[in-house]
């Protein structure tokens, strides 16, 4: 099957990625109901964060045309993965609107240019089957994420 390595490196990195999203948003919750936060500023930081990955989609999808989605994937993961770490770190809660904007960013720029890549990988008799992969790479890592990222707090609440 040509092409079979690239495809495991995409689905690969879309599942870590998305792994990330749901891993802090549980834990996100946890630290600012701890710094007297109520439930609408939580949600605030969704907000932000999918704000800046919908504004970031456009220039984002023309840097991809521009550069070509390789490099744009392993910016955004990049990008991505400085975001997750930096959430250790935050002691104030305005931070948590900045790094989840960067983490919007990040996650914009890995699913263009992962969509692109497997779309012009594919051909056109398997290009539907190739999606279905990438969708289930989204949700292996959405559904895993929560999960690792409550069973880190318990072992050590104080580095979220």
């Amino acid at each position: 099957m040509p092409h079979s390595k690239e495809f495991w490196a995409i689905y690969i990195s879309v599942a870590i990625s998305y792994l990330g999203v749901g891993l802090v948003a549980p834990l996100i919750a946890i630290v600012l109901s701890e710094h007297g936060e109520n439930s609408f500023m939580v949600g605030l930081t969704g907000t932000a964060m999918f704000a800046a990955f919908t504004l970031a989609s456009f220039p984002i999808g023309a840097a991809t045309d521009r550069f070509g989605p390789k490099r744009i994937l392993v910016g955004g993961l990049v990008v991505y993965g400085v975001s997750i770490l930096l959430f250790a770190l935050i002691k104030v809660t305005w931070l948590f609107f900045l790094v989840r904007a960067i983490e919007g960013v990040g996650g914009a720029a890995i699913s263009v240019a992962a969509e692109t890549m497997v779309s012009k990988l594919s051909g056109p008799h398997e290009r539907t089957r190739r999606m279905s992969h990438y969708a289930l790479s989204v949700g292996i890592g959405w559904a895993l994420g929560p999960i690792a990222g409550t069973l880190l707090y318990k072992i050590r609440p104080e580095a979220p």
